[in-house]
């Protein structure tokens, strides 16, 4: 403080009014350039108009000759270097004199000097002298974006510097970013090349979209935008599908989570229900009734079914439609056909209930029978083995769920189980969803299972 006294005189004062109109400044906001400008002209005006004659320095101490460091005079600092970038004054080169003699330091931006600016009489006075080789301003002002983001007032560096593709990865942000009504942000991916070229993969090409037989087609939703990188884009499925059967293929939509253009394809239909959830019977049985309407129409017609994957629900509904359509007679055979067509590794549709759901289809079918719901009235729920569970809930389609009682542990015929016992007898139609939970606080999904209440009755007779 001393030093800085006797430079500046009443450097108390000056300090106190210039921090309180950097203070009295809104902070910068990223989508409002004015305030970013207004913020640094506030703090550009916390440094004084400074003068120092370098010859003086390069006179009494023969070390620092021949820097590239130029006098100045009623100069003003160009560059307010945050603590955070610590990374840019590191020393790269040093020059060093007597031991009471200035140092002179080489950083990533510029020369420092710093020491006693002459003799060693007591009117000398510390320095520190920040001087950038540039040639100019505007040289000064190419560094610095080249090293330098800023987010909000804050100053920080890359952890690479210059190199041809970070200064691709700064660009292609600067160039695609964009803010979207919702308020988030949308911005380009970080292609090493400009022109990305995929190459040929038969095997993810199969994943994607396979011909599970000649007139069914699997595939993974057809996406848009970013999204569209790892899923199928919906310009190249519509090309495909126009190329090899144009004008006679209908898309079948089973997402209830997501929606896009479909009015790009000349034919389509949504039978839409939850992610890892089976379709209501009622579900697959329109669904059948009107692919098979498609197909049978004329011989040309194909189909392809999506969910998001293209994997469980669009499996659970094709599995259902090859039985439907008599090309196999049990659920077995077709989960196992389905499996080893869509897949590499011969896991086609895995979720419990959506393969229950088939084998009910199947029994229906075999059966003959027409489908009505079916009122049952549940008691008490038992699982055995006991597992750790403290809660649950019950839904039937198209009501709120209901929560169960807490489960107890017991035994039967010297087995462990969980038993949750209800207060009254708890009426049961159609397609029930059974939610389990293993800690009552945090509620964390330990697993869930559906059924359908006129499969139940047809079993226990």
């Amino acid at each position: 403080m001393n030093t800085l006294q006797s430079l500046y005189g009443r450097l108390d004062a000056i300090i106190h009014t210039l921090l309180n109109e950097v203070r009295a400044t809104p902070s910068p906001r990223h989508d409002m350039l004015e305030t970013l400008i207004n913020f640094g002209l506030a703090v550009r005006n916390l440094s004084v108009h400074l003068s120092l004659e370098f010859k003086n320095f390069e006179k009494d101490f023969r070390h620092l000759r021949g820097l590239p460091v130029r006098s100045y005079d009623n100069a003003v600092p160009g560059i307010l270097v945050g603590l955070d970038n610590t990374k840019v004054k590191t020393t790269l080169r040093l020059r060093e004199g007597k031991p009471d003699a200035p140092v002179a330091a080489k950083t990533r931006i510029r020369w420092v000097v710093f020491g006693r600016n002459g003799g060693s009489n007591n009117e000398s006075s510390h320095h520190v002298l920040h001087q950038c080789n540039q040639s100019s301003d505007m040289a000064l002002h190419d560094l610095v974006k080249d090293f330098f983001r800023v987010e909000g007032a804050v100053v920080s560096s890359p952890t690479a510097l210059d190199s041809v593709e970070d200064r691709r990865a700064r660009k292609i942000p600067e160039a695609t970013t964009i803010r979207t009504s919702s308020g988030r942000f949308k911005t380009g991916l970080l292609w090493k090349y400009d022109q990305v070229e995929f190459s040929d993969s038969r095997p993810m090409a199969e994943r994607r979209l396979q011909y599970i037989n000649d007139r069914i087609i699997a595939m993974g939703y057809p996406a848009e935008h970013m999204e569209s990188i790892y899923r199928n884009k919906i310009e190249d499925v519509q090309k495909m599908l126009e190329k090899n059967h144009a004008g006679c293929y209908k898309i079948y939509n089973l997402c209830s989570e997501r929606s896009y253009n479909h009015k790009r394809f000349p034919y389509y239909s949504g039978y839409p229900f939850k992610d890892h959830n089976p379709p209501d019977i009622e579900l697959i049985t329109s669904f059948c009734r009107d692919v098979d309407e498609h197909l049978r129409a004329d011989s040309k017609n194909v189909v392809a079914v999506h969910c998001k994957a293209g994997k469980g629900r669009t499996g659970t509904m094709i599995c259902c439609y090859l039985l439907y359509s008599r090309q196999f007679n049990t659920a077995a055979e077709a989960l196992h056909y389905y499996a080893q067509r869509r897949t590499s590794d011969s896991k086609g549709v895995t979720i419990p209930s959506q393969r229950r759901y088939v084998e009910y289809y199947a029994s229906l079918l075999q059966s003959n029978e027409t489908y009505k719901p079916v009122t049952l009235y549940i008691s008490e729920i038992r699982i055995a083995p006991a597992v750790n569970l403290k809660e649950g809930t019950i839904t039937i389609t198209g009501q709120d769920p209901k929560p169960l009682p807490e489960f107890k542990r017991g035994t039967n015929n010297d087995q462990q189980q969980i038993v949750a016992k209800l207060d009254y007898c708890m009426p049961l139609a159609g397609d029930a969803k059974i939610e389990l939970v293993k800690n009552s606080v945090m509620k964390e999904k330990k697993c869930h299972f559906w059924f359908n209440t006129y499969f139940v009755e047809r079993s226990a007779k």
